[in-house]
C-alpha cells in the first residue's frame, strides 16, 4: 500500500494519541493506587507506561487494511456466495444470509452479522447482495 505524506502524519499522530492515553492511563492508576503504593512503586508504573508503550507499538502502527465496497464473486445462479468466515463487503451494504440453521435474512447491513465460522447453528453458510424484488415476502 503506498502512503501519501497525508496519511503518513495522520498515521504518526495517532501513534502519538495512543501513547499518550497509556502514559495518562498509568499514570492515573498510580494516583488511584497512591494511598497503597510508596512514591518509588508509583515512579516506576508511570516509567514502565514506557515500556508498555514499547510492547504495543507494533499493533498500534500496523495501518488496517481497508475493506472493500463489494467483493467480485458473483456466487452460483441465485447469486448464493459461500461465507468464508470474513465479512467481504463494507459493513453498511445490504445483504441476504442463510445460515447453518436453516433460516435465512434478507435485506439487512453485513454489519449486523458475526461472520465467524464455528459451526454454530447461528453461523453464516451463505450469502449474497441484497436484490429486494427477490426476497421472501
Amino acid at each position: 500500500m503506498n502512503w501519501t505524506a497525508e496519511q503518513e502524519r495522520e498515521n504518526r499522530a495517532a501513534q502519538e494519541g495512543r501513547t499518550q492515553a497509556i502514559r495518562r492511563v498509568c499514570r492515573g492508576f498510580a494516583e488511584l493506587a497512591s494511598s497503597v503504593l510508596s512514591e518509588q512503586q508509583a515512579a516506576d508504573i508511570i516509567l514502565h507506561a514506557d515500556a508498555l508503550i514499547a510492547l504495543l507499538q507494533p499493533f498500534a502502527s500496523a495501518p488496517a487494511a481497508p475493506e472493500p465496497a463489494v467483493v467480485d464473486s458473483t456466487g452460483d445462479a441465485d447469486g448464493w456466495i459461500e461465507n468464508t468466515g470474513k465479512r467481504l463487503v463494507d459493513v453498511e451494504v445490504r445483504v441476504d444470509t442463510r445460515f447453518l440453521n436453516g433460516s435465512e435474512h434478507f435485506g439487512a447491513p453485513a454489519g449486523s452479522w458475526a461472520w465467524r465460522k464455528t459451526n454454530e447453528d447461528d453461523d453464516i453458510t451463505h450469502w449474497r447482495l441484497h436484490k429486494p424484488q427477490e426476497s421472501k415476502a
